[in-house]
């Protein structure tokens, strides 16, 4: 799925990193690939040693 916009300040694939961020972290898709669909979002915060160890 193609990301139009998100305030991460890294990702790649299904992994984001939303560090030290003053707003509500978002990412935000193409929507002629969602209209009409309907999507499951799992979220798993991680430390920053968890995340290091998943690159």
């Amino acid at each position: 799925m193609e990301i139009e916009e998100t305030n991460a300040s890294w990702y790649q694939e299904d992994l984001f990193m939303f560090p030290d961020i003053a707003e509500e972290p978002y990412v935000i898709v193409d929507g002629a690939k969602v209209a009409g669909k309907e999507f499951i979002v799992n979220v798993t915060v991680l430390n920053e040693e968890e995340f290091f160890l998943l690159k």
